[in-house]
C-alpha cells in the first residue's frame, strides 16, 4: 500500500508541475494575443506593476511598454524553445517572428526572446522581457 501511496503523490507532484508550466505558457500566450489585439486592458492585467522590458538596448517600463504596443500594427507567431518553472517564477525562451509594415512593405523579423513571469495572488504576470534578433545556430 505504501508504494501505491507513494506513486499517487509523484505523479500528483509531475502532474502539478506540468499545470503550472501550461499556465504560464497560457500566460506568455495571453500576452502576445493582447499585444496583437491592441487590448490595453489585458496589458495591463498580464504585466506586473514592476514590468519592465529591453530591446535594442532601451529600457522600458510597464507604460512605456504598453505605449508602444499600441503605437504600432504587427502580428506575431510564437514558438516556446523552453520553459523553467523554480517555485513562483517562470523563465520562458521563445522564437518570436514579427510581420509588420514599415514604409509600405511587409517585413518579418524573427527574434529571441525571454519572458519572466511571477505568480501573483495565484496568477501568472509577466515581471521582465528581453528580445533580441534570432540568429540561427549553425
Amino acid at each position: 500500500m505504501l508504494g501505491l501511496t507513494t506513486l499517487l503523490i509523484a505523479a500528483t507532484v509531475v502532474a502539478q508541475g506540468a499545470t503550472e508550466r501550461d499556465r504560464a505558457i497560457e500566460a506568455r500566450d495571453r500576452l502576445a494575443a493582447a499585444e496583437d489585439a491592441h487590448d490595453e486592458a489585458a496589458l495591463r492585467r498580464l504585466l506586473d506593476t514592476a514590468f519592465v522590458a529591453t530591446a535594442g538596448g532601451a529600457v522600458v517600463d510597464k507604460e512605456a511598454y504598453i505605449r508602444a504596443v499600441l503605437s504600432e500594427r504587427t502580428t506575431q507567431t510564437i514558438v516556446h524553445d523552453l520553459v523553467r518553472i523554480a517555485g513562483d517564477t517562470a523563465i520562458v525562451l521563445d522564437r518570436v517572428t514579427v510581420r509588420r509594415r514599415v514604409d509600405g512593405k511587409d517585413t518579418t523579423t524573427t527574434y529571441r526572446c525571454t519572458v519572466t513571469l511571477i505568480k501573483r495572488r495565484g496568477e501568472w504576470k509577466a515581471l521582465a522581457g528581453q528580445c533580441g534578433l534570432f540568429t540561427p545556430e549553425k
